[in-house]
C-alpha cells in the first residue's frame, strides 16, 4: 500500500496528475464502477482496518463494511459525516471521525492495513497541501 501511495505522490510531483484530475458529473452507473475498481486496487481482507479519508455521504464505506473487520470514514465537512452515518445505520464496523485538520490525521502511526481516497485531492488550494497530505496517508498506513 505504501508503495501506491508513493506512486501518487510521485505523479502529483512529476506533474502527470494535473491540478484539475476532477471526475464531475458521474452517474451511479459509474459510482458502482468506481468502487469495483477501488475493491480491486484494495484487495480488502476480512481482518484488514481500512480508512476512507473523504468519505462524503459514506457509500463506499456501507458497501466496503462487509469486506474488512473496520472501515474508518473521515470528511472535514459535518453535514456529510451526519449523513454518512444514517447511510451506514447498523453497520457496526464503520467508524465516522469529523476532522478540519489537513495537516496531522487523528490517527497513530501504522494504524490502517489500507487506506483510499476517491474524488477528493482536487480539491485542495494547491499542489503542497495533497503532498502533505500523502505523507500523513502514508504514516498511518502500515
Amino acid at each position: 500500500m505504501r508503495q501506491l501511495l508513493y506512486k501518487i505522490w510521485y505523479w502529483l510531483k512529476c506533474g502527470f496528475l494535473k491540478d484539475d484530475f476532477a471526475i464531475n458529473g458521474w452517474l451511479q452507473e459509474e459510482h458502482l464502477e468506481i468502487q469495483k475498481y477501488i475493491i480491486e486496487m484494495l484487495a480488502p481482507q476480512k481482518q484488514d482496518e481500512i480508512l476512507e479519508l473523504g468519505c462524503g455521504t459514506g457509500l463506499h464505506l456501507r458497501n466496503f463494511s462487509s469486506l474488512c473487520r473496520e472501515i474508518v470514514g473521515i470528511d472535514h465537512l459535518g453535514a456529510m459525516i451526519e449523513k454518512a452515518k444514517n447511510n451506514n445505520l447498523g453497520k457496526s464496523n464503520v467508524a465516522l471521525i469529523h476532522s478540519k485538520t489537513k495537516r496531522k490525521l487523528p490517527f497513530a502511526d501504522d494504524r490502517f492495513d489500507k487506506v483510499f481516497s476517491w474524488s477528493v485531492f482536487q480539491y485542495f488550494a494547491n499542489r503542497k497541501e495533497a503532498e502533505n497530505l500523502l505523507k500523513e496517508l502514508y504514516r498511518i498506513t502500515k
